[in-house]
């Protein structure tokens, strides 16, 4: 896993270094540090990025500028940060964590839990998700997503009318969307309130039908999901 963490306090950064190195051991690739919002621009149109980790306040200036910026990228960001009342703005634009400081061990393993599939509160305040339309980025409101499916390494999310690239991989937006976006199938995501049937056909195969008349293969294991869940 390949980490960089942009935060202007040396004393902050090095706790937040050596607790992510004991708390992933071998399963961290490289930890990498900048200061400043340009020094971390470029490292991350340089190198290859796995999560980052990010304070929203670095001397003097707006740590939101480099998350607008990089929002629709593969990598997931947690925010680390003493100004709690930005909580709310950071995980509209899908991070994964917002960190409060001063922080301990603790508080950062419930973090790594939540990268890492575990969490019990995932898609806490997610309103949108950064996508391409017509060469920019722009943010989709989720309540307008009726479900994504996989396309390489990238992703479709799908409305009523249209459909957007995100960079974002389907394993990426499992762990940011909230619950009721469940994984039928190995390659679709599904809004469980836009689900109006559940079909069963003879040779264990299974299909959802969505409100609008859309039809969706389901696996065996989505099927599992599907009926323990949907009502």
């Amino acid at each position: 896993m390949n980490i960089l963490i942009v935060e202007d306090e040396i004393r902050i950064a090095k706790l937040l270094e050596n607790q992510i190195r004991e708390l992933l051991g071998s399963k961290l690739k490289k930890l990498s540090h900048c200061q400043y919002l340009a020094e971390a621009n470029n490292f991350i149109n340089k190198y290859p990025l796995d999560l980052l980790f990010l304070d929203l306040n670095l001397k003097g200036e707006n740590g939101f500028d480099l998350l607008q910026k990089f929002t629709a990228l593969p990598f997931q960001t947690v925010i680390v940060s003493a100004y709690k009342d930005q909580a709310i703005e950071a995980f509209e634009f899908g991070v994964l964590d917002f960190i409060p400081k001063p922080f301990n061990k603790k508080r950062l393993q419930k973090t790594l839990d939540r990268l890492f599939h575990h969490s019990t509160d995932q898609g806490k305040g997610l309103k949108y998700i950064a996508v391409k339309k017509k060469g920019r980025i722009v943010s989709l409101p989720l309540s307008e997503i009726l479900f994504i499916q996989a396309d390489g390494h990238y992703t479709e999310l799908h409305t009523a009318s249209q459909y957007f690239i995100c960079n974002k991989s389907m394993d990426s937006l499992e762990i940011l969307l909230p619950k009721q976006f469940i994984r039928i199938h190995r390659s679709y995501l599904v809004d469980l309130n836009r689900i109006e049937e559940i079909q069963k056909f003879p040779g264990s195969k299974y299909q959802i039908l969505l409100k609008n008349g859309k039809e969706l293969p389901v696996s065996r294991k989505g099927f599992k999901l599907l009926d323990s869940r949907f009502i």
